[in-house]
């Protein structure tokens, strides 16, 4: 008894130092990198990468649904708060886009995701796997609707637009600068 929860201990830090490889690796080389290379940071075995992820693909999608569960919890946040206090929902929705852009622009493994699978294909493999993608997708749809009527976005913008928009969010090459410049673009192109 005591063996399998040391066993499962194990097979679960080794699932986390997986994870935290691969990101960093991805975000040092790309999506190309062989998992070899994974394997040999995270300093386990190939057999016992593969044993947790049968291809690059299956890996590739936790390190995106990590992200994605991330970004999940913080959307979910905002929409607390801006259900709390109305008058603060475009500030949320802005400050949700921020985040959205940072974690778009800072991990590659989401951001070359995104752009070899199109946006709406990544959010139907992360839904797949845990669910947290629709749940984001319909509370940004809530999130931007109080927004909406609270006069903070324009009325024509839809989730899909803002989809778009923060996707094309410069990436880390392109400095902080251009980040800052884009998202400041963006909101007063979203304003009324």
């Amino acid at each position: 008894m005591v063996h399998d929860g040391t066993v499962r201990a194990d097979a679960q830090r080794n699932l986390g130092t997986i994870l935290a490889a691969a990101r960093a690796v991805v975000a040092e080389r790309g999506l190309r990198v062989p998992m070899t290379v994974i394997a040999e940071r995270a300093g386990v075995a190939v057999g016992t990468l593969y044993r947790h992820f049968p291809t690059k693909d299956a890996l590739v999608a936790a390190v995106v649904a990590e992200s994605v569960g991330h970004l999940a919890d913080v959307i979910a946040d905002a929409l607390a708060a801006a259900r709390a206090e109305p008058r603060t929902a475009g500030d949320q929705l802005y400050g949700v886009l921020d985040e959205v852009a940072a974690v778009y622009a800072d991990e590659r493994a989401f951001k070359e995701a995104v752009g070899l699978t199109g946006p709406e294909h990544l959010a139907e493999a992360v839904n797949a796997a845990d669910g947290s993608a629709a749940e984001a997708w319909r509370d940004v749809g809530s999130l931007l609707a109080l927004a909406q009527e609270e006069g903070a976005v324009r009325s024509d913008v839809s989730p899909s637009d803002l989809l778009q928009l923060v996707t094309a969010v410069p990436g880390p090459d392109a400095g902080p600068r251009a980040r800052t410049l884009y998202l400041d673009v963006l909101r007063r192109g979203l304003t009324p």
